[in-house]
């Protein structure tokens, strides 16, 4: 199998389909999907790799959710060809639900009582 790998969109949904329209492994089915999410299809003989950072600041209409939902539209298609990576900007966004929840919230923790990141929990102040 040949790979596509993708990865930085950071929301910006035009710039995610200009890929798509240069790209050999995938083909533009439709655009008009219910949840804004386009419909892709990966062409045989193709692996397509999303190597993280499909959400941010977008570009001219934004595009992340569109960016998103593409992506596990692709998944959920082809499970078994389709690999979903998770970048910096997509797991900082994962703890804005934490951050929005009312205090004391199970999924809110204060700051002073947080253990901090896993490679620093030895002592080291560098």
């Amino acid at each position: 199998d040949r790979v596509c790998f993708l990865t930085d969109v950071e929301g910006n949904f035009e710039y995610f389909l200009a890929f798509v329209e240069l790209s050999e492994a995938l083909t533009l089915v439709s655009t008009d999907g219910a949840d804004g999410a386009v419909d892709l299809e990966l062409r045989d003989g193709w692996l397509f790799v999303f190597g993280g950072d499909a959400v941010d600041k977008g570009g001219l209409v934004g595009g992340s959710i569109r960016v998103a939902r593409s992506l596990v539209a692709l998944k959920r298609k082809y499970p078994q060809r389709v690999c979903l990576l998770m970048g910096n900007r997509d797991i900082n966004k994962m703890r804005l639900t934490a951050e929005l929840a009312p205090p004391p919230s199970a999924l809110w923790l204060p700051a002073a009582a947080h253990p901090g990141v896993y490679w620093r929990r030895s002592g080291a102040t560098a």
